[in-house]
């Protein structure tokens, strides 16, 4: 009788290379490394990943290399293989801010230092999550201003953080000294003011002094120091 012979399909493992870009760039070419192939010959069809171009990690598809495409070959992928899109750097900047002494602390405003490091459509506003701090005090002087919880909501990580001064400026009062008399050849009074501006919860050691003179008359009546770090 006559003989009838079969010829199976010969197995091809295929081993999917990860690629890793930085969000934003341009797609990376999706590669794999195959063994079993008869030399000579390609597989017919490409690779494709889970669409997505946020950061994160995305799984490598044989797509449409598959048995069907490839009729002399039977298709065993080796590995699952990942496409990674990295977080795009950031560079930020603190605004040296203001304020009186007594007064709300201000919200501490930042800036991109490279608007050029966005990408696609992003803006600033949308990016981040978090705010900056500064170092503790009230007392006027200077304080650095750090980054504090100030975040990138995804995409972006802050590479970069330049720091700034929050300055509380010493408070403005008004002293205004009260009048005063005696008899001649009596001992001064205590000399007495009333201020204006001044926080209610601070105290203020202020010496008053009148001009040189003991007949009768008229002197001036005016301060010669105030003790406080606040004004």
């Amino acid at each position: 009788g006559e003989l009838k012979g079969r010829i199976t399909r010969k197995d091809v493992f295929i081993t999917p290379e990860d690629k890793e870009v930085v969000y934003g760039d341009e797609e990376a070419e999706l590669s794999y490394k195959v063994e079993g192939m008869i030399e000579g010959e390609t597989l017919s069809g490409s690779l494709a990943r889970r669409e997505g171009r946020d950061a994160g990690t995305y799984e490598i598809l044989l797509n449409d290399i598959t048995n069907e495409n490839n009729k002399n070959y039977n298709i065993i992928s080796k590995k699952q293989a990942y496409y990674t899109i990295l977080t795009a750097a950031l560079s930020v900047k603190a605004i040296k801010t203001e304020k009186i002494y007594g007064e709300e602390d201000p919200r501490l405003e930042y800036i991109l230092t490279d608007l050029s490091q966005l990408k696609y459509e992003d803006s600033v506003e949308d990016l981040f999550i978090g705010e900056l701090t500064r170092d503790e005090g009230e007392i006027p002087g200077r304080y650095t201003i750090s980054l504090g919880s100030l975040e990138c909501k995804k995409n972006y990580t802050i590479t970069s953080f330049d720091e700034d001064y929050f300055i509380i400026q010493k408070r403005d009062i008004v002293v205004q000294a009260i009048g005063a008399e005696k008899i001649y050849g009596d001992e001064d009074p205590e000399f007495t003011y009333i201020t204006e501006n001044k926080l209610e919860e601070d105290n203020l050691s202020i010496k008053l002094k009148r001009s040189y003179g003991e007949d009768v008359g008229k002197y001036e009546i005016s301060y010669t120091s105030i003790l406080s770090e606040t004004i």
